[in-house]
């Protein structure tokens, strides 16, 4: 018997010591939970091990390292065709709950205005929400969800805006509308831009706070680690782009601000002394620069939908 409401969907990057725990937790509450595997071309043996350990799982290998939404599209033209109603798109670190699924499906059953229900977060340890995922939590358009927590009187679903989406349930009919991940982003920014961009053709977005996951979102700023020059580099970089293309404002307003941040960046680590601060502005406004002309299509695609992206 094949469970066909829902397939999920993984990508994985040398994830062999992650993605046995993720795929055990998945089935362990529905053993014929249809799972497909998008690996991008991962030097551990991640394939191997999945094909060896889970043989009830399809895998793909994409023969190149596409990042993460690339790696989704390569598996969504797929499941495109076959039958089912909803995508459960997982993290290869994720650990779900034996009641997640049941409760996010519930939710997009009952909510068929919400396009993606995003579960709760807590850390590998279970015993308090992720600090990364806590900070996107303060989202006004949550309306009374903290104090819904507050006093154990949480509802089934809450509208809301950008949250991290270490596991989503996507509706199938929205990304029939909205179309797959924008290439411009390898791997961060890419769901914050599915967000809007699902928002603009008219799909909501939800948390559906009973539903609980495991993952541990690393914030370098709240562990009070020292971030890499590439890092900072590859954090500026995405950001600014994201910044030019949300769809939620005019691009001549994205255009201003995003430089705007740049400026006032570059000139805080110049004051600062911070020389690796100043590069990293400059290099992240000339890329900003250089990709301008290829975030105006991509804006034009987002508005027209239905298949962008495949």
């Amino acid at each position: 018997m094949t469970d066909s409401k829902t397939t999920a969907l993984i990508v994985t990057w040398n994830g062999r010591e992650l993605v046995g725990n993720c795929l055990r937790d998945l089935l362990a509450g529905r053993p014929h939970l249809p799972v497909m595997i998008v690996d991008n071309s991962s030097t551990d043996g991640t394939a191997e091990y999945v094909r060896r350990e889970f043989p009830q799982v399809e895998v793909l290998e994409s023969g190149a390292n596409l990042g993460y939404g690339q790696g989704c599209n390569y598996g969504l033209r797929r499941l495109m065709a076959r039958p089912g109603e909803y995508f459960l798109l997982v993290n290869q670190d994720a650990r779900l709950r034996p009641e997640a699924l049941d409760r996010l499906e519930a939710a997009a059953d009952a909510h068929p205005e919400m396009g993606i229900l995003i579960p709760t977060n807590l850390t590998f340890e279970g015993d308090r929400i992720d600090p990364g995922f806590e900070a996107a939590l303060g989202d006004p358009r949550l309306g009374p969800y903290r104090a819904d927590r507050a006093a154990g009187r949480l509802r089934e679903v809450y509208t809301a805006g950008i949250l991290p989406g270490a596991v989503k349930l996507v509706r199938k009919s929205t990304v029939e509308g909205v179309g797959g991940y924008d290439p411009l982003f390898f791997l961060y920014g890419v769901e914050y831009d599915y967000h809007l961009r699902a928002e603009r053709h008219g799909w909501r977005s939800g948390l559906v706070p009973k539903a609980v996951v495991l993952h541990s979102y690393i914030d370098h700023r709240m562990e009070g680690r020292v971030l890499t020059f590439a890092q900072r580099l590859d954090r500026m970089r995405w950001l600014s782009l994201f910044r030019l293309k949300r769809m939620d404002h005019p691009l001549a307003r994205n255009v201003a601000v995003t430089f705007l941040r740049l400026v006032e960046e570059t000139a805080r680590a110049l004051v600062a002394g911070d020389a690796a601060g100043v590069r990293i502005g400059l290099l992240a406004g000339a890329r900003s620069l250089v990709l301008l002309p290829r975030v105006v299509r991509h804006r034009r695609r987002s508005r027209r939908g239905q298949g962008a992206f495949f």
